[in-house]
């Protein structure tokens, strides 16, 4: 569907964080305009519209501090959508902030739409060997730990509404979990660029993640985070820590076939789990999360995913 331009908000430059270094809604959009000019569609005959609206770019354009908001010239456009089925991409925890018709249904990466999809960051891929390179940490998170900020006004309902901020409570569980234990390594880290400072800080948490056998991905500010994937990129296996699961690709794979799910209920008991699990099973759990890394989880491939759903819409 054509949307007027200013409702595909370029994303933000001026801050090259890792928050907006990628936004799958951005690299859908033009994925999907170069395989129309190449190939014919055969998905729109059958299947959904697509909505090429750019959600988290339109929010973040007019964020100033203070809780996102919906943005009134979406919410005039899509008010006067025409009855029928449409798909669109969501990056953020929230999702679209204006109110959708019951026709849009939304893949999300954040943690609240219809189908998930995996919440991508721009990382580099491991370049050693990650079967073969020495580990002298059994897990390991180096990141935000008060993730869910100050309270603020949210979107009920939403994936990351919780007046007491449900993300930052399981994190600061984990942290004391894993306090004290051998050959685990925890630190509070905040990487807000990608120079400078930012850029080393960045560096050192790829460098302990290779080290580890097990990254732990606890959910953030909403039901998933960006380092679950990271951790697959880097070859180290993800440990996701969660309250309500929002696992991409169910139908396709199973996760405990190349990651370790720990809801909420059983963190205490995590670190005992991770050292049972022999040296032989984590190498596959590596080899296993490597296997499918080019077909699952790439900015690319995630996007075939997306269509390969809409064909079965």
């Amino acid at each position: 569907m054509d949307v007027p331009r200013e409702l595909q908000t370029p994303r933000l430059k001026a801050t090259p964080d890792r928050a907006f270094g990628f936004n799958i809604e951005e690299y859908f959009g033009e994925w999907r305009k170069l395989i129309v000019n190449m190939v014919c569609n055969c998905y729109e005959a059958h299947g959904p519209e697509y909505l090429p609206i750019y959600w988290w770019n339109n929010a973040a354009a007019g964020y100033r501090g203070g809780p996102f908001f919906a943005v009134s010239e979406v919410q005039v456009f899509v008010d006067a959508l025409p009855p029928g089925q449409y798909f669109t991409i969501s990056r953020g925890a929230d999702g679209p902030y204006e109110r959708l018709p019951p026709g849009v249904i939304v893949f999300s990466a954040g943690g609240c739409g219809d189908f998930p999809i995996p919440h991508l960051a721009e990382i580099e891929s491991c370049t050693v060997d990650p079967l073969t390179r020495p580990r002298d940490l059994l897990a390991s998170f180096v990141g935000n730990i008060e993730c869910g900020g100050p309270i603020e006004p949210r979107p009920v309902g939403r994936s990351s509404w919780n007046p007491d901020g449900v993300g930052a409570q399981l994190r600061r569980r984990m942290v004391a979990v894993f306090r004290g234990e051998p050959e685990c390594f925890i630190k509070s880290q905040v990487v807000q660029a990608w120079s400078g400072l930012g850029l080393m800080a960045h560096a050192n948490f790829c460098d302990i993640a290779k080290r580890s056998w097990f990254g732990l991905a606890p959910r953030g500010y909403g039901k998933t985070s960006y380092r679950l994937y990271e951790m697959i990129a880097l070859g180290t296996i993800p440990v996701y820590i969660y309250d309500e699961p929002w696992l991409p690709y169910l139908d396709v794979l199973d996760w405990t076939e190349f990651a370790v799910l720990c809801h909420e209920s059983e963190l205490d008991g995590l670190p005992s789990r991770l050292r049972a699990i022999p040296e032989d099973d984590r190498r596959r759990m590596i080899a296993r999360g490597q296997e499918l890394l080019p077909d699952y989880f790439t900015p690319d491939s995630v996007c075939k995913q997306i269509m390969r759903y809409v064909s079965l819409l």
